[in-house]
Order: structure tokens, then C-alpha cells, then sequence
């Protein structure tokens, strides 16, 4: 039953009715209407989920080529010292690092403050 219910609110885009029912049902549906934003805020008071919810942004933004939204999303959110975020620091600073334009300071000091997080 619970089942059923979960799928019709999904169907219908009911996210506050489905967080209630189902948090990562609700959050699969914010990434599916690329509601990033909203869903990181949501998924921020479930601290087990953050993680996975910003993995999979961050991942968007960078095939997308948006290394600097990127940067955002970890200076707003925080960094995850997990092994799966690993990659995608490691393609992050790769993208930065490879983008002769960049000479910003503010740059520079975000994504060491972000890989600062991490030790």
C-alpha cells in the first residue's frame, strides 16, 4: 500500500507529501526535475543522504562543464570525506587547473578551502 501511494504521489509531483512518505523518493524526484538546489536543502537535515544527493549534482555539473557552480555546491553545502567523492574532487581540480584562463584568486582559495575539508 505504502508502495502505491509513494508512486502516485510521484506521478502527481507532490514532493512534500512524498518526503513524508518517502525521503529518497522525494529526493529522486527533485533531481529528476533538476530541482538540485531544493533537493541539496532537503537532503541537508538527513545528513546520511547529503552526500549521495550532492555526488550525483556534482557529477551533472561537471559533464555539463559548470566547474564553478561546482565549487558553490561544496563551499554551500560542505565536502564529503568519502571515497566516492574522491573522483569527482580529482576531476575538479583537474578541469580548474587546466582552464588557463582561470587567475582568479577567489578561485584558487575556494577549492583549497574545499580540499582543506577533507584532512
Amino acid at each position: 500500500m505504502k508502495q502505491r501511494h509513494t508512486e502516485v504521489l510521484k506521478r502527481t509531483g507532490q514532493v512534500d507529501e512524498l518526503q513524508s512518505v518517502n525521503l529518497t523518493a522525494a529526493l529522486d524526484l527533485l533531481c529528476e526535475q533538476e530541482d538540485w538546489i531544493k533537493c541539496l536543502d532537503r537532503a541537508r537535515k538527513h545528513e546520511s543522504v547529503l552526500g549521495i544527493y550532492q555526488g550525483r549534482y556534482i557529477t551533472h555539473l561537471l559533464k555539463s562543464r559548470q566547474p564553478m557552480e561546482c565549487l558553490e555546491v561544496y563551499r554551500n553545502y560542505g565536502a564529503s570525506a568519502t571515497k566516492q567523492h574522491y573522483p569527482l574532487y580529482k576531476a575538479l581540480a583537474a578541469y580548474l587547473f587546466n582552464d588557463i584562463e582561470l587567475d582568479s584568486y577567489g578561485i584558487w582559495s575556494t577549492l583549497r578551502n574545499i580540499l582543506f575539508e577533507l584532512v
